[in-house]
């Protein structure tokens, strides 16, 4: 597995996973997660690895990370924040981007089935995330419909640096900050 270039990305069209039929993307989504890991990531998403599906893995606690299937999100509210966000598409980058304070998410989750089959099957979840989480599940659906950081954002130069880091392997092209107070430092200068 590898990352494909960053413009086979951009603009892209994914298709809906089959809620059904979803046995070859688990089998995709646990070398996603191997893959993630050893590139010290966050977050992948299929198309990034040239699997023009609507999936993505993500980190969800230091020791877990979740599958996503056809996974969309609608704002919770109209407060935005302003984020410093890498990806592991644009390494060694880092662009500013606007992003919902609070999003609700909606999105399928495999789950195993304890009988006699051990099957697994997809759970519909709807959650409410903010701050980090809520950035992370933007960032990734939005490559699911092929927008992404350097495409909408803009990028930082270190002068404008300013924000919270998370502590994400900066080498890797994963930092994630956010930049709250961004807008009055710049006004300031």
């Amino acid at each position: 597995m590898e990352l494909v270039e960053a413009d086979m990305i951009e603009e892209c069209i994914c298709e809906d996973i089959s809620i059904e039929n979803f046995e070859q993307e688990l089998q995709m989504a646990q070398e996603m997660i191997k893959f993630s890991v050893s590139k010290g990531g966050i977050g992948l998403s299929a198309p990034q690895v040239g699997v023009y599906k609507k999936m993505f893995v993500w980190m969800v606690n230091e020791r877990e990370f979740q599958v996503v299937f056809n996974p969309i999100y609608f704002k919770d509210g109209s407060k935005k924040i302003r984020t410093i966000e890498g990806c592991l598409s644009y390494p060694e980058q880092e662009f500013f981007m606007e992003r919902y304070k609070y999003v609700r998410a909606v999105f399928y989750t495999p789950f195993m089935v304890y009988n006699p089959a051990e099957e697994v099957r997809l759970k519909k979840i709807t959650k409410k995330l903010s701050g980090e989480k809520s950035i992370i599940f933007q960032h990734e659906t939005q490559h699911l419909s092929g927008i992404t950081i350097a495409l909408r954002g803009e990028s930082v130069d270190e002068d404008k640096r300013v924000g919270v880091a998370f502590g994400f392997k900066k080498e890797t092209g994963d930092s994630l900050m956010i930049a709250e107070e961004l807008k009055n430092a710049q006004d300031q200068q």
